[in-house]
């Protein structure tokens, strides 16, 4: 229960968001040459410094991708296998070219993001200021321990499907003759994911503090719309909801810099996910309609990434589904509190803060289309044309 100062004591003397509860997103990108920075929390503001070992990580990850590029660029013959179609030859070698030129991009556009990330974390501390002084404070160690179960389960599952791929190799016979071209389909298919699910851990520490703050909101408005001694005067709760505003227009303002930081990432990982799930299922339908051993095994392996992407795609859709889910269900309850609330002054306030939230939604975008999981329907029918005039 909020008391009268509690509401007006916006002072921001709390930490802010702790470093350690992205710490683990942050060493998992500087592995892959997405992150040669050093983030440190002052009393002030949140800070960042070059780091030696995550320039030494870009320049070898560079370096591995350049390899693996100019190897799949100059010996095509040897470095795929052959499956009788030109469709999924050619389409394959072009699949695997634009996602080594894409994460090259990514690369060196991660680089030019350093205050970009600076705003956000920076944003993300404000609303945790906000959010203590209004007696909502975040469980930082869970926090922490849930972003790295996450990466460890992660990395399990990618190492699962590597080794099924691996598997398969063994079955054909060609683990030594097709090692650098799987090889360095394994290291730019790491590279995608680790994006796509650093992404989504960003995306669902921002999820996490909506939810909280819909659990406190209930909890007061279920005071102040029934006859209970805990009421807080209607000056005071006024107040109150104009902390949530500023709140919410952090969050609106987080959520732009988020959807700047992931925009191309997001479109790209979605084309080459429709790209290649087209790729993987013709591959499939034709294998089993010539009835080919080899063919189903390699077709099979090409389906086991597959659904590796289709993870990482579905993680961002999701976290970007619960945000925008977490604001309507703000809606929601503020809609139901207006309803049962006799002060007129108060009512108006809950009105004002619902046109800001529907005009100011919290949510990513591409500014092509909205993250959340509309754009599996979507894909799933520009899937269904494509495989139907092939």
């Amino acid at each position: 229960m909020l008391t009268p100062p509690d509401i007006i004591r916006v002072s921001f003397s709390q930490s802010g968001i702790r470093m350690e509860s992205l710490q683990p997103v942050f060493t998992l990108t500087k592995l892959f040459g997405f992150n040669a920075f050093v983030y440190k929390q002052t009393s002030s503001a949140v800070t960042s410094n070059w780091s030696r070992t995550g320039i030494a990580l870009v320049v070898l990850n560079v370096s591995v991708n350049f390899a693996f590029s100019y190897h799949n660029a100059t010996r095509t013959h040897a470095n795929h296998s052959k499956s009788g179609s030109y469709l999924l030859d050619g389409g394959g070698r072009l699949t695997l070219a634009f996602s080594y030129t894409s994460m090259l991009g990514a690369i060196f556009i991660r680089m030019n993001r350093r205050n970009l990330m600076l705003k956000i974390l920076n944003r993300f501390r404000m609303i945790d200021q906000r959010m203590a002084a209004n007696r909502m404070p975040l469980d930082h160690r869970s926090e922490t321990r849930l972003v790295t179960n996450y990466i460890v389960m992660f990395i399990g599952i990618v190492m699962l499907a590597a080794l099924g791929v691996l598997y398969v190799l063994y079955l054909l016979g060609t683990a030594g003759t097709m090692a650098v071209m799987y090889g360095g389909k394994v290291f730019v298919s790491y590279q995608g994911l680790v994006l796509a699910h650093s992404g989504f851990l960003i995306n669902q520490v921002l999820v996490r503090r909506i939810q909280l703050l819909n659990r406190r909101l209930r909890q007061e408005l279920h005071l102040q719309t029934t006859k209970s001694k805990k009421r807080i005067p209607p000056e005071m709760f006024h107040q109150y909801i104009s902390q949530i505003a500023f709140i919410f227009d952090d969050m609106f303002k987080l959520s732009l810099d988020l959807s700047f930081l992931q925009f191309a990432e997001i479109v790209i990982f979605c084309s080459v996910v429709l790209g290649y799930g087209i790729l993987s299922t013709y591959a499939v339908y034709r294998a089993i309609s010539i009835a080919n051993y080899e063919h189903i095994l390699t077709s099979g392996s090409h389906m086991i990434w597959w659904f590796e992407y289709c993870l990482g795609m579905g993680a961002n859709l999701i976290s970007g589904h619960k945000l925008e889910m977490g604001s309507r269900r703000t809606l929601a309850l503020l809609g139901v509190a207006a309803c049962k609330e006799y002060n007129q002054v108060t009512v108006k306030k809950m009105k004002c803060l619902m046109l800001q939230i529907q005009n100011n939604t919290p949510k990513i975008t591409t500014w092509f289309y909205e993250v959340n999981l509309t754009v599996v329907g979507t894909m799933a029918t520009f899937l269904f044309i494509m495989i139907q005039f092939e």
